[in-house]
């Protein structure tokens, strides 16, 4: 009878639990059967299944009841007890503050480059002259940063893709129309896409694409587009996933247009503008300053012929409507709109940058031009450039006879700065710097003296030898990185750099950070003749950038047929060396005969090329 009453007790109290357990609507609640005080997952803030330790205290309600009761049960059952779970929250992760959510840390830059890519044929014959020609850009990532932002890489493998699709469809047109007798006389087909960096960073990749053709007629067309990806994701942004008012932002983009580009009566371009908007189908792309709007002939043929593209600050706002009533917001998302302070871009002659409050008794933005000037001579391109703020030439150079440049606009420490680097067809090149100052005019940082400086670039290879590449300028996006290169003449016409950079604190705009000169490549010399040198300790040799200590009164001495290399060099051309047998030595150049180059080819008042076999040319 005992057993009886202890298995019809032992019923009654497993049914008890099992109804506390039902919720209203008969579900079994899950939480009943908790016994601790600390809320669900679904309940934690955090949404973390964070479940202390049970403290002495806690009654534990999984324990089973014994086999044999130490005391008769009573005829009425008492409910097992329940263990109270407390209003008190469990402890969770601390959400951020209301105020604190919209706030992002400054995006770290990337460090990216440009690829160029393409096919061409020319004809044969004495009068040889090109029949066509396809370029595209291809955009290149940072090792490092392909591991990080794998979705970006992934990304712009795709648009990379394209743009091989672009050159291998137009060349294999280009090359159809000139074999089937279409061609233009001495003049080519042509189709150049090129690609220019508008920002790189954690946050935001974006470019400006301009695709220019030639196919007959009176003058090639030239259409400029804009793409941003979301560096994270991979995806290419809408308007609306950076914009917080689309439904004002036609209106504004069309009045912008109108004052910019003189359209008496904007209403024209507003629904034009406001569809796209609607649709998701403006082109832009997020700068480091703003929001570039691009437009095409087409887009805007009843009020502009020609491109558009208009900048919208970050500072844009607008009234909207919030829970506290009506308050300004932001025009743009602040993830996006969140940027650094310090950047780098590269451009080409003839680009049009935008750029915030160059002049401080002027809201909006101020556009920056670097133009070339054509060259009469056949020996070069350009003869020169010319700067212009707002459309106006600010400052001229001329007498540079040029056949290639490079056009870099940073951003540093508050300065506005200009790089403009000339290459020659002997492939001699000269850097040029300058500021842009506060009220919008131009100052020479060099004072008219050509630096002989060219900024740093890394090329792509492919092959094993040093001369078989694809080559691409890596683009530096970080100034506190940027590096310059100083040509120095020694041993003939072999170079060697030293790094230069901005100094982004004093009032010097570049310094050097290096007393030694590295050599450029690993290249041999073969000795004519017996050869004594200083001995050092290689040790010793690159000790940093402080002054090679161990030299020392011994000598190496080298024979005949023996081959060194150089490795670097000092500013009054102290020779650092190290031979095939491992030891390491140095020499000294003589004094320049003219001291205004800079340039000797003597050591111990012989002849270097009686000295040296091997001695190359600049590279």
């Amino acid at each position: 009878m005992k057993k009886l009453k202890f298995f019809i007790m032992t019923c009654l109290l497993i049914g008890s639990m099992a109804l506390m357990a039902c919720n209203k609507d008969g579900d079994l609640d899950i939480k009943g059967f908790i016994a601790t005080d600390t809320p669900t997952p679904e309940e934690s803030k955090s949404g973390e299944d964070v479940t202390p330790e049970p403290t002495k205290e806690e009654t534990t309600p999984t324990e089973t009841p014994t086999a044999e009761p130490t005391a008769e049960p009573t005829e009425e059952p008492t409910e097992a007890p329940t263990p109270e779970i407390t209003e008190e929250p469990a402890p969770s992760v601390t959400e951020e503050p209301e105020a604190e959510k919209d706030i992002y840390p400054d995006p770290e830059l990337l460090t990216v480059g440009i690829l160029a890519d393409g096919a061409s044929e020319w004809s044969q014959g004495s009068n040889s002259h090109k029949l066509y020609e396809v370029s595209v850009d291809m955009l290149m990532l940072g090792e490092e940063d392909k591991e990080k932002y794998p979705n970006l890489a992934l990304q712009l493998d795709v648009l990379n893709l394209g743009q091989s699709d672009l050159k291998d469809s137009n060349a294999k047109s280009f090359k159809k129309d000139v074999a089937d007798g279409e061609g233009l006389g001495t003049g080519y087909y042509f189709l150049r896409d090129s690609i220019n960096i508008l920002r790189a960073d954690s946050t935001v990749f974006s470019f400006s694409d301009t695709n220019g053709s030639f196919t007959g007629g009176v003058r090639p067309d030239t259409f400029i587009s804009g793409k941003s990806i979301d560096t994270e994701s991979g995806e290419i942004l809408k308007i609306h996933d950076i914009c917080n008012d689309c439904d004002s932002l036609g209106t504004t983009l069309a009045y912008l247009i109108a004052e910019k580009y003189d359209i008496e009566d904007a209403e024209k371009i507003i629904s034009y503008i406001d569809e796209k908007v609607k649709n998701d189908e403006i082109v832009f792309a997020v700068g480091y300053e703003g929001v570039t709007f691009y437009f095409t002939p087409f887009d805007l043929d009843f009020a502009i012929n020609d491109n558009v593209a208009v900048t919208l600050s970050f500072d844009e706002s607008f009234v909207g409507e919030t829970e506290e009533g009506p308050q300004m917001i932001s025009l743009f998302k602040k993830k996006y709109s969140t940027a650094t302070d310090y950047f780098m871009l590269s451009m080409n002659f003839g680009d049009e940058l935008e750029l915030a409050d160059i002049d401080p008794e002027k809201s909006g933005f101020s556009t920056l031009n670097v133009a070339g000037i054509p060259s009469e001579n056949s020996y070069a391109d350009f003869s020169g450039f010319y700067i212009l703020i707002n459309g106006k030439e600010k400052f001229r150079k001329e007498n540079i006879g040029a056949d290639d440049t490079e056009l870099y606009f940073i951003k540093c420490d508050g300065k506005n700065i200009i790089i403009v680097k000339t290459v020659q067809d002997s492939d001699d090149t000269y850097t040029y710097i300058y500021e842009i100052t506060e009220d919008g005019e131009v100052r020479d940082a060099l004072d008219g003296q050509a630096s002989g400086m060219e900024f740093a670039k890394l090329k792509f290879y492919q092959g094993e030898e040093e001369w078989n590449y694809y080559f691409t300028d890596k683009v530096v996006y970080d100034p506190m990185d940027a590096k310059i290169s100083k040509r120095f003449d020694v041993i003939g016409t072999n170079f060697v750099t030293a790094e230069i950079t901005f100094n982004t604190g004093d009032e010097e705009i570049y310094y050097y950070t290096s007393p030694y000169y590295d050599f450029r490549g690993r290249h041999g010399l073969t000795l004519k003749k017996d050869f004594k040198a200083g001995m050092i300790d290689p040790e010793l040799a690159f000790n940093d950038d402080e002054e090679v200590t161990g030299e020392t009164d011994m000598e190496v001495e080298l024979k005949a047929g023996d081959v060194i290399y150089l490795e670097k060099c000092t500013q009054d051309k102290q020779v650092y060396f190290s031979a095939e047998n491992g030891e390491w030595g140095t020499f000294r150049m003589d004094p320049p005969e003219d001291e205004e180059t800079g340039y000797t080819r003597t050591i111990n008042g012989e002849d270097q090329d009686d000295i040296f076999d091997g001695i190359g040319y600049a590279d």
